[in-house]
């Protein structure tokens, strides 16, 4: 029992630096690019940020003497960052992974944040399992049914569980056990 609970501590102990591992992996991997997006005669334009769900857009400089104001002369919906009533600046595109093909383009960050996820359940899973080796020697040394012979006092719960009875002697209440 004891070398199981000290394994569990051990696989616990990589899980977590795998975790960490994981995690820094993820912060290595932001990339950011510059964008720059004009509205021509104060009209809406587009500029195309591919990936833009995996990407927090922030306007880095203006260029424009007209105002670029988020959400009413800029913004960000699926087709990438718009510009209207004459804004012109250069917006910044943090990304979670880079997308200038290499290792990391694609779906990499989808895997990294699989493998994420299954570490964390793995992690559950371990705890799980601490916790039941914990309630199991716990419970491996208590009997798993009455104690023979007869104790003063009232029989408790787990003893009732296990079929002792609570019993009127001459002196006083008592636990019958088989």
């Amino acid at each position: 029992m004891l070398g199981s609970i000290r394994s569990l501590k051990n696989s616990s102990v990589v899980v977590f630096l795998l975790m960490i591992f994981v995690s820094g992996q993820a912060s290595l991997l932001r990339a950011d690019e510059y964008v720059t997006c004009e509205s021509k005669n104060d009209r809406r334009s587009y500029c195309n940020v591919s990936g833009i769900r995996d990407s927090n857009i922030e306007l880095d400089r203006k260029l424009s003497k007209s105002p670029c104001i988020a959400e009413q002369t800029w913004g960000t919906d699926s087709r990438g960052i718009w510009v209207d009533g004459g804004c012109r600046a250069e917006f910044r595109v943090t990304r979670r992974y880079s997308s200038h093909g290499g290792s990391w383009g694609g779906h990499k960050h989808k895997d990294l944040e699989y493998e994420r996820e299954k570490l964390e359940l793995e992690q559950e899973r371990l705890e799980f399992e601490k916790e039941k080796a914990k309630h199991e020697a716990a419970t491996a040394q208590a009997p798993d049914v009455c104690p023979k012979g007869f104790r003063p006092g009232r029989c408790e719960k787990r003893e009732r569980k296990k079929g002792c009875k609570d019993m009127r002697t001459e002196r006083g209440l008592g636990c019958r056990t088989n």
